[in-house]
């Protein structure tokens, strides 16, 4: 796709990965990313298109924009604004953040849950790799209530690192998971830029273990966090 128009209206710049492309709208005159699933059954493809119709009409600083999305050639497609400060993983896979960065992403991040939450949404699947940042180094909360495009979609692999189950919290899949559950994510992304570890001790994006339970070093980069920063984590 690299050098052709696609739809008569994206130049396609860069083929990043399969399902994800760096493009110029011609129509928004601006540079975008764009996010494609093939469907599993054409018939799918109603479903994607009313969720991200949905997802459209939530507007926050904080939010990545949906700007345009649709479905062709077998596949949903989402356009978004371009982020070129990459993901939270990609951040962390250089290190802990101090506590001032973190607590400026985490706060940014909040705000935008507490948004989604006051119009009945929940993001659902928070981790690292949905928090993008943009030329100015603020943070974006992107792929809004993606968990509900995994039983329509296929090709999601790209936003699945090795450890995003860690920040998952125990109600997930379930009935009870709610508003309540973004907390838990949040806090666990909290602790992941405080630590440079997942919440169960892994190198963010890196390939875990077998044990379900936190190692050691997870413990202890804990124990050398403030009282009241581990107040914070604790309680999310």
């Amino acid at each position: 796709m690299t050098g052709q128009t696609w739809l008569g209206r994206f130049q396609v710049d860069q083929e990043v990965h399969d399902g994800h492309v760096l493009a110029h709208d011609l129509v928004l005159r601006r540079k975008v990313e764009i996010w494609l699933w093939k469907m599993r059954h054409p018939t799918d493809t109603g479903s994607i298109h009313k969720m991200l119709g949905d997802y459209a009409k939530l507007q926050h600083q904080a939010l990545a924009t949906v700007l345009a999305h649709g479905n062709a050639d077998g596949h949903a497609w989402v356009v978004v604004p371009h982020m070129p400060g990459g993901s939270l993983t990609e951040r962390l896979g250089a290190g802990k953040l101090d506590v001032r960065e973190a607590m400026a992403v985490v706060e940014r991040l909040a705000v935008a849950l507490d948004y989604i939450h006051s119009r009945g949404a929940i993001h659902g699947e928070l981790h690292p790799q949905v928090v993008q940042f943009d030329e100015a180094g603020a943070a974006h909360l992107c792929f809004l209530e993606f968990h509900k495009f995994m039983g329509f979609a296929m090709d999601t692999a790209w936003l699945m690192p090795p450890d995003y189950l860690d920040y998952r919290s125990p109600e997930y899949g379930s009935d009870d998971a709610d508003a309540r559950s973004d907390v838990y994510s949040l806090g666990g992304i909290l602790f992941a830029m405080l630590t440079g570890l997942s919440p169960k001790g892994y190198v963010p994006g890196g390939k875990k273990g077998d044990t379900p339970t936190p190692s050691a070093p997870a413990v202890e980069a804990r124990g050398e966090l403030s009282l009241g920063v581990r107040g914070v984590i604790d309680r999310a």
